[in-house]
């Protein structure tokens, strides 16, 4: 077990790696672990100089690319939560937010969004500054998304848990220092904390400013990527291409393809399970509030069609069905532990059993089969 504040991951890696080994790269554009921190620090001391202390929130309002992480990084150092939101959000939209959230500094975003509140732009010149380590008290959240709700409104969705990761506890199939893409907008919940999971394992994050097929597959072939997550749009828009254009590249580095945030229509996952074989593709079913997860490969979804896989951990599931007797809900477990829906389903309600904390490396054992929902809801409202 290698416990380390989210705040030291660069230097971690930069001395566990070697300083010039890549972390980082957009646009053709490479940083190394070293300069990471460097930059990191230097930006700390900036943010600091506008007021941020341990504890606050930072607005993050940036496009993807490397100025993000240094950002996120620098965030952490000050002990500090990042929140993370689009860099052209309208200026009603980006108020309604940053209303609910207060935070103590906005970094990016267009200038008359964030013209009321302490704001930095986006490249702001951090280099008057030191950039050697200094104090970096624990943030007590590591991430606070932001979604529209049920009701349209945004919402702030703040994780309970502290930013700070063990190193060799992975998660979703992933390794240490291998090669991962991000073909995803940061200010969603699942590329930020994939690509920011990635780093902490040690890997080389390449991103995407924006998605584009073609641009994709490039890069897998010419960074050798081992590791991406994908929607099934991205998926689809890959596979719609000519065949002489997807066959142009090698993506034989692919050692797993991960899809969630919305359904897989069966043919399309069929498709890529034929296409790189069904012990690459995977699924991830779950929400932002960490409320609950199922996850499922391309081999046990052969068997197992239209399934979205197995309840994770220590959590629960329960599926509810339409009943005749509306205003109940009821759901049956066959003896073989898989979910059986009675009648087509509205929501699945995921909790977590009590003294079972939201994070750490739990166990993996599993509790049953689930097929998807057209919702999930948390059983306690978020905070």
């Amino acid at each position: 077990m290698a416990l380390v504040q989210m705040s030291a991951i660069p230097r971690f890696h930069a001395a566990r790696k070697g300083a010039g080994a890549a972390a980082l790269t957009h646009d053709g554009q490479t940083i190394s672990w070293g300069e990471l921190e460097e930059r990191a620090n230097r930006r700390a001391r900036l943010f600091a100089s506008r007021g941020v202390k341990a504890g606050d929130f930072v607005t993050i309002a940036l496009p993807n690319g490397n100025e993000f992480f240094e950002t996120t990084f620098a965030v952490w150092k000050l002990g500090a939560v990042p929140n993370p939101v689009p860099s052209k959000l309208p200026r009603a939209e980006l108020t309604a937010i940053l209303d609910l959230v207060k935070p103590t500094l906005v970094v990016g975003g267009e200038a008359q969004a964030a013209i009321e509140f302490n704001a930095l732009p986006a490249g702001a010149d951090a280099s008057a500054f030191s950039s050697e380590p200094g104090d970096e008290p624990l943030a007590p959240s590591w991430k606070a998304m932001t979604s529209g709700g049920s009701t349209g409104r945004p919402k702030v969705i703040v994780d309970r848990a502290p930013a700070e990761r063990d190193t060799e506890a992975f998660v979703l199939q992933q390794q240490a220092d291998e090669v991962v893409l991000n073909p995803g907008p940061l200010y969603h919940n699942a590329p930020f904390s994939v690509t920011h999971l990635s780093l902490f394992f040690g890997a080389h994050v390449v991103g995407m400013r924006r998605f584009d097929p073609l641009e994709a597959l490039h890069l897998i072939d010419a960074y050798k990527v081992s590791w991406v997550n994908m929607v099934p749009t991205m998926m689809h828009r890959i596979w719609t291409l000519p065949a002489e254009k997807r066959t142009a590249f090698d993506v034989s580095s692919l050692r797993v393809v991960f899809h969630m945030a919305s359904p897989m229509p069966p043919w399309l996952k069929e498709a890529w399970i034929d296409w790189l074989g069904p012990e690459r593709i995977w699924e991830l079913y779950g929400g932002t509030e960490r409320q609950g997860a199922t996850i499922i490969s391309g081999v046990e979804w052969r068997t197992h069609r239209g399934s979205v896989g197995r309840i994770q951990g220590e959590d629960q599931l329960k599926v509810f069905t339409k009943a005749k007797n509306a205003g109940r809900a009821r759901s049956e477990k066959s003896s073989s532990g898989r979910w059986e829906d009675k009648a087509p389903p509205t929501t699945i309600s995921a909790r977590r059993p009590r003294n079972v904390p939201a994070a750490g490396n739990r166990s993996a054992t599993w509790a049953g089969w689930t097929r998807r929902a057209m919702s999930i809801s948390p059983t306690a409202a978020p905070t």
